[in-house]
């Protein structure tokens, strides 16, 4: 039905240059509509590596191809999208999922500001109680990779949201870092799928993957984590992927397919229910 970004939606600094070669042309064969939310590098201002400097305003890229005020052909394959904002909520058919964006340090907000943090609790209330509930922020509450890791405040936010709204999700998606991992924490009787999908787009080559940290005893699946009902349930860190999420009343089915780095034919790697 459509395609959603998990953020970093072109490297290194979103500006709006790069959206023709990074954006449209590769994906002006996809026939349906994209959606997308920022991530850090979507985000990001500073000047990286052999980069010109960045002249463009904070996500000036990202809000003009996503967050323009009417549609707009940027390019012969698609037109711009007309997303409410950086952060945004999609009532579907049997979901709601509300995207999140998780700034440059992965934070909702800055310190002393609660605006985000106070629209994350007024959409859980608000969510269709028949819906399901997805989370989409690019920065992941848990990660066990060793470039980037997890990110407690947006793990603090999200709980401190559910707290204050008495609704839970029904599964956290992610990027940022670039491999597969799929953790599953124990809330009551309910095992919540996290998942990080963040091995496609820039991940071109088996460098571009993140390793998990040294030492994991990850032989024996699923791994416990030192965080209490929290396990590593899944995860690649060698091939590119996708995730595909089916939504049907009362039920998620999240798949995700792994593609060979010469081309060819998905492979089904991962599934499961929420």
């Amino acid at each position: 039905r459509f395609l959603y970004i998990l953020g970093d939606v072109v490297y290194y600094n979103g500006e709006t240059r790069l959206y023709k070669t990074e954006f449209y042309e590769p994906y002006q064969y996809y026939p349906a509509l994209i959606f997308a939310i920022p991530g850090n590098h979507d985000g990001d201002t500073r000047v990286l590596g052999s980069d010109p400097p960045d002249t463009e305003p904070s996500l000036f890229g990202f809000n003009s191809n996503f967050c323009a005020a009417s549609p707009q052909h940027v390019t012969p394959y698609r037109m711009s999208m007309t997303q409410p904002y950086a952060y945004w909520t999609m009532d579907a058919p049997f979901v709601t999922m509300i995207g999140l964006y998780s700034n440059v340090e992965g934070s909702l907000d800055a310190r002393g500001r609660s605006e985000q943090q106070d629209y994350l609790i007024e959409q859980l209330q608000a969510a269709d109680k028949a819906k399901k509930v997805i989370i989409a922020v690019h920065h992941p509450p848990y990660s066990l990779d060793s470039a980037h890791g997890g990110s407690p405040d947006i793990l603090n936010a999200i709980d401190y949201a559910v707290q204050q709204s008495k609704r839970q999700p029904d599964a956290v998606l992610s990027g940022h870092v670039h491999n597969y991992q799929r953790f599953s924490r124990v809330v009551g009787r309910t095992k919540i799928p996290y998942i990080v999908a963040g091995a496609g787009g820039y991940a071109n080559d088996a460098r571009s993957m993140h390793k998990l940290q040294k030492g994991l005893a990850t032989e024996q699946l699923p791994y416990k984590t030192t965080v209490a009902g929290v396990s590593l349930e899944a995860f690649n860190m060698e091939e590119p992927g996708f995730l595909v999420v089916t939504a049907s009343a009362g039920k998620l089915l999240f798949e995700y397919f792994t593609v060979p780095w010469g081309g060819g034919t998905p492979t089904l790697y991962d599934h499961v229910n929420a």
